[in-house]
């Protein structure tokens, strides 16, 4: 298996014995109010990594953590995180989350989203991708605040971030159609007439928190920009 180049790993060498300090403005999730039974968060961890070199990106160390433990920091207050990942699952082990496997494979995030609406015990589900380091708990509760509505998704001059959004359990029938349409592509389920969307206009503040890290040099960037 191809591994990252020495150059990220020197990088990942600071960034473990990064300053502890950083963690000051971390989420304290004892002060935290949980959230609703009606929305489960979901993150979607399942893709090949291969502009990654197969590294898989959950794991990718940012301020002294992980990927996957930056973005649970601002997730603490779900009472359910679902993890949909093909990965092996001790990579897992020690997180506070159920771990699924896709159930119908090889179809990228629609097939992420739909195992997830399966396995939910809760009406609606917050998702969002695992190479997402920068979301906030912020940008989180405005879209779950919109718990009425099937689709809830930002939109920043014409383009939806389906990957940080909020579905219903009514989408399934849309996205099964799809899937068997073979029409794999997430804003499909905004076809959909009998689903209440909800569209949010965003500004650029919000989108620096979407920033998706899928290359080396997105992630070297990133260390750079935010060290």
């Amino acid at each position: 298996m191809s591994i990252i180049t020495l150059h990220t790993l020197n990088v990942i060498n600071k960034i473990i014995h990064y300053n502890q300090s950083l963690y000051k403005n971390f989420i304290n999730c004892d002060n935290i109010v949980q959230m609703t039974d009606k929305i489960d968060a979901v993150i979607l961890a399942g893709g090949r990594n291969s502009r990654m070199n197969h590294f898989d990106k959950s794991q990718l160390p940012y301020h002294g953590e992980t990927f996957l433990d930056n973005i649970l920091r601002q997730m603490c207050f779900f009472n359910k995180i679902l993890i949909i990942s093909n990965s092996n699952r001790e990579m897992f082990s020690n997180v506070n989350a159920e771990i699924h496997k896709d159930i119908i494979k090889d179809i990228g995030p629609l097939g992420g989203i739909y195992t997830a609406l399966k396995k939910a015990e809760a009406m609606h589900i917050f998702v969002t991708s695992c190479d997402m380091p920068l979301v906030t708990k912020e940008n989180i509760e405005l879209l779950c605040s919109f718990e009425d509505y099937d689709v809830v998704v930002p939109v920043h001059e014409g383009r939806y971030e389906m990957l940080f959004a909020l579905y219903s359990k009514k989408c399934l029938t849309q996205i099964e159609k799809m899937i068997s349409e073979k029409r794999y592509k997430i804003i499909g389920l905004l076809e959909d007439s009998k689903l209440k969307i909800q569209k949010i206009p965003v500004n650029n503040e919000f989108l620096k928190s979407l920033q998706n890290i899928n290359t080396e040099d997105d992630y070297i960037a990133l260390i750079e920009k935010y060290r």
